[in-house]
């Protein structure tokens, strides 16, 4: 399996369009990626909610600042 941050860089568009379909609330869309929707099952193998949190927090900033350019 793949690291943390690795996983989520190579699904970042996926998980990106889920956080904003829930608003930008993180809890909702780490639940939305692991279950509900089940469009990354393996999300919650690779990390947990905690790490994901960090992270995504990390690569929005990231996103939004290559998006202004």
């Amino acid at each position: 399996m793949s690291k943390p941050i690795e996983f989520l860089l190579e699904n970042k568009r996926v998980i990106l369009s889920v956080y904003d379909q829930n608003d930008g609330v993180l809890k909702k869309t780490w639940r939305s990626l692991i279950t509900e929707k089940g469009i990354l099952p393996k999300l919650d193998l690779v990390m947990r909610f905690n790490t994901f949190k960090q992270y995504l927090q990390i690569i929005i900033l990231i996103d939004r600042e290559l998006n202004k350019q």
